[in-house]
């Protein structure tokens, strides 16, 4: 039976704007997040983190990396 190891997990942000007519998407990324925080901590933390950007928070995605180990 295999297993995953739980290795880093981080917060992603998608910031999107319109300059010279065109759609710019930027990102924001908050790493080094413990592997077992919780979506509602996540959520306050996307919520606190968006209020200090200059331009709407379009996405937000956690992204968790782990190892297979058999």
């Amino acid at each position: 039976m295999a297993n995953v190891n739980p290795i880093s997990s981080q917060l992603r942000m998608s910031l999107t704007s319109v300059e010279s007519g065109k759609n710019v998407t930027r990102y924001v990324t908050l790493s080094k997040l413990s592997t077992t925080v919780t979506p509602e901590t996540l959520d306050l933390l996307a919520d606190s983190v968006a209020t200090l950007l200059a331009h709407p928070v379009e996405m937000v995605r956690k992204v968790d990396t782990g190892q297979l180990v058999k």
